[in-house]
């Protein structure tokens, strides 16, 4: 009897470490440079307004992001050229879809490793 319950726990432990990660389950995460003024989305006064800027343009592509965040952890360039990075680097995540890693490189995201 003993045997047929450890042996029942056993199974049901290995069905439960064999469950697949669903793809939809999943999210792809982007990192895109702030630039001075060469974004494709409006320029913001702050990171609130931008992110809500980044958010609105995403919607308009159907790249339905799920989360924004704006961290100043890059490196500014120290010049006034539209194209000078500001040093903040806005952070998306997405629910996976291969289709969106090209998308979002074309507008000049990096696709972050999972």
């Amino acid at each position: 009897m003993r045997l047929l319950l450890y042996t029942g726990i056993l199974v049901l432990g290995l069905l439960g470490a064999c469950k697949e990660k669903v793809m939809s389950d999943r999210f792809l995460s982007f990192r895109y440079a702030q630039t001075g003024c060469s974004d494709p989305w409006p320029a913001g006064g702050n990171d609130s307004a931008t992110g809500t800027l980044v958010r609105a343009y995403l919607d308009s592509l159907g790249l339905a992001p799920v989360s924004i965040e704006i961290r100043a952890d890059g490196v500014a360039e120290l010049c006034n050229a539209c194209s000078c990075k500001t040093g903040k680097r806005i952070y998306v995540s997405t629910l996976y879809q291969e289709s969106l890693i090209r998308r979002y490189a074309d507008i000049g995201f990096e696709r972050l490793p999972d």
